[in-house]
């Protein structure tokens, strides 16, 4: 077989194999659709999900600056872990402020971390579906080695009130 005729052929399989992909496109889509919904019903919708401490790296204050530790709704975070204060950071116009939320975290290794939140919290790198997990209060200017191991995430966030 020459050359040209290999590659309209080899061009003609493909399309044929786009157009039965096409096809069952619709239905897979569909299903898709279906769980997608159903997961938001259940658990909620799907976020990344970063942590942050008091450092000036997460916060951009020092201890000795005026409303350290403080979120955005009052909360004061100075001295808490995680566990104590069950605060995320939201954007606002996804997860209202003072809102509380259930999370479930995707992956095994941040399993610990699910349940009951609030979004105290506002950051000025949280946009859309991302949320800023406070991991706790180090006491240090400086990032702790809990947050940059947290790294980034996904889980199903699901407003509760």
């Amino acid at each position: 077989m020459n050359k040209e005729l290999m590659i309209k052929v080899a061009i003609q399989k493909k399309k044929e194999i786009d157009e039965r992909n096409i096809s069952r496109g619709g239905d897979v889509q569909r299903e898709e659709e279906k769980r997608e919904v159903k997961n938001e019903q259940n658990k909620g919708q799907l976020f990344v999900v970063t942590a942050y401490d008091l450092s000036y790296n997460s916060c951009g204050k020092y201890p000795s600056d005026y409303g350290y530790g403080i979120t955005k709704n009052g909360t004061n975070l100075r001295g808490k872990t995680w566990l104590e204060a069950r605060v995320i950071s939201t954007d606002q116009r996804v997860i209202p402020i003072n809102s509380k939320v259930y999370i479930e975290f995707l992956d095994d290794n941040y399993k610990r971390y699910n349940g009951y939140y609030f979004a105290s919290d506002v950051g000025g790198g949280i946009r859309g579906r991302h949320v800023d997990f406070f991991i706790g209060d180090f006491h240090s200017s400086k990032p702790s080695q809990e947050a940059l191991e947290f790294g980034r995430t996904e889980a199903y966030i699901k407003i509760i009130e």
